[in-house]
């Protein structure tokens, strides 16, 4: 068995060359090595993904904080969420808001 968090790649090359037998990776990882190895889930009893959240925000510095603001609030959206799935990163619906959330992405 093969470990990796920085090592992403290493790790699904690694099982994909036959070096090592099995990997522990993220699952949008697995998934975008589906074509190459076998993915076998943990069961949902196994979730450490709870305590693990990707966040999107627009910091304050940002160039073109318009399109940024466009681009979270297309997050939200099911054509988005959809993609997310696909790719292996199921996002937390319903959405978290926190902080200082601009009005139209507030509902």
């Amino acid at each position: 068995m093969h470990c990796g968090r920085a090592g992403l790649p290493e790790t699904v090359r690694a099982v994909r060359e036959g070096s090592a037998s099995a990997g522990v990776v993220y699952y949008s990882a697995a998934v975008a090595a589906r074509n190459d190895v076998e993915i076998i889930r943990f069961p949902a009893s196994v979730n450490m993904s709870d305590s693990i959240r990707n966040a999107a925000l627009v910091p304050g510095t940002a160039k073109n904080p318009g399109e940024a603001n466009a681009f979270v609030k297309f997050l939200l959206t099911a054509e988005a969420q959809a993609i997310l799935k696909e790719t292996g990163q199921p996002p937390v619906v319903p959405a978290i808001r926190k902080g200082n959330v601009p009005a139209d992405i507030r509902d």
